[in-house]
């Protein structure tokens, strides 16, 4: 028997090359691209937070391609959406009426999961409260208010079909506008965690005392 000692040359990532920082770039970016559950549970997290009464799911695909996103689907909670839209866009008023017409009176916003692409679908739907599980299609809000309330209780309630149908239109609005903002932020979460640039790769290498081989290959000591 006999023991044999092999010697290498090791360096930290700004001393290699150009050419030998591309590659351990790229050797990087390949083995992040092997972390999805990783990412997925980041944006469960996320969205959890958000939407605690909600039943969601998320789905992506984000290799720089046509039709790639991220996209939100599932059962919104209606009041889950309310609390997590600016009082600049939907005033304290009038999430207080929204409360009080629809929060005990309709069932969540069901978004299906898109099976073609992966890109947000929320701008698809015409009326997220036509949407609502419990009571299908709706031909207009007149038609949506009498399926929930029969016509004695919106005499007495004193609901003006005109306003309500006003503050539905801008619920609507401000609810798609932040579901889509919310999925273009996690997209772009996405990109920087599976194709980080070369500065966020150099703070992380850097962070780890990670070493190299000269051709740029990451050294592991045994």
């Amino acid at each position: 028997m006999r023991i044999v000692s092999v010697e290498y040359k090791v360096y930290k990532l700004q001393e290699l090359s150009e050419k030998a920082k591309e590659v351990a770039h790229r050797k990087f970016i390949e083995l992040t691209s092997d972390c999805c559950g990783v990412f997925t549970v980041d944006c469960m997290d996320l969205i959890k937070e958000k939407f605690p009464n909600s039943d969601l799911q998320v789905q992506y695909s984000l290799n720089y391609c046509q039709g790639d996103g991220l996209n939100i689907y599932g059962k919104f909670n209606i009041m889950d959406i309310i609390n997590n839209i600016s009082d600049e866009i939907f005033s304290k008023e009038d999430k207080e009426k929204f409360d009080f017409l629809f929060s005990d009176t309709v069932g969540d916003i069901v978004i299906n999961e898109n099976r073609r692409y992966s890109y947000c679908t929320i701008k698809h739907y015409e009326n997220l409260m036509f949407e609502t599980e419990d009571f299908g299609n709706y031909d207009d809000t007149e038609d949506f208010l009498n399926c929930i309330f029969d016509k004695d209780i919106l005499k007495n309630k004193g609901i003006n079909v005109e306003i309500v149908d006003n503050l539905i239109k801008r619920f609507d609005k401000a609810a798609k506008d932040y579901i889509f903002n919310l999925c273009g932020e996690l997209e772009e979460l996405g990109y920087n965690f599976f194709y980080p640039s070369m500065e966020e790769f150099e703070i992380t290498s850097e962070a780890n005392d990670w070493e190299y081989l000269e051709n740029g290959k990451l050294f592991i000591q045994k």
